[in-house]
């Protein structure tokens, strides 16, 4: 009844010709050169719960942090981002697939430091044979240091066809 899923990724990519590339005659390093050299590291965990067969559960949690360019440029950014939400869903009907809500809170720091708090509903319809219909509103309250709030909401709605 549960599914647990663990996912782990890590990339680095160096500038060979950084020393080449980023070095005045004066021997001072140039400020403008920005370098393609960046390092990513991602780690996800998803937790699915089926306690019937109605309803459902997801838990979530990601930890993302990248950084790129070299630190003396002014190009250099620098960030982590922790994400955990938790949805659930309820099955209605065989029309009415699946229909949910859920809630997720990110929190960034480094070179843009700001907290943003989600909510989501969402519904998988299936009106006709071959007709499939996903909706999904989310509304996003994002709170940024030393910036004007910013808040926003995406209403979506694929239509697929199967032939």
């Amino acid at each position: 009844n549960q599914n647990i899923t663990l996912t782990y990724f890590s990339s680095s990519k160096n500038d060979l010709l950084f020393d080449e590339l980023s070095l005045l005659s004066s021997g001072q390093v140039d400020t403008s050169y920005v370098s393609p050299r960046s390092r990513n590291n991602n780690l996800g965990v998803s937790l699915k719960t089926t306690f019937n067969q109605q309803w459902e559960s997801n838990f979530n949690f990601s930890n993302n942090y990248f950084d790129y360019a070299q630190k003396s440029s002014d190009y250099y950014e620098k960030q982590r981002i922790n994400t955990i939400g938790v949805s659930f869903s309820y099955k209605l009907s065989e029309n009415i697939e699946k229909i949910g809500a859920g809630v997720e809170y990110i929190n960034g720091s480094g070179s843009i430091k700001y907290d943003q708090y989600s909510i989501r509903l969402y519904s998988d319809l299936s009106l006709l044979r071959d007709l499939d219909i996903n909706v999904v509103y989310n509304y996003r309250i994002k709170n940024i240091v030393a910036s004007p709030d910013y808040n926003n909401s995406l209403f979506k709605i694929n239509i697929s066809y199967r032939f």
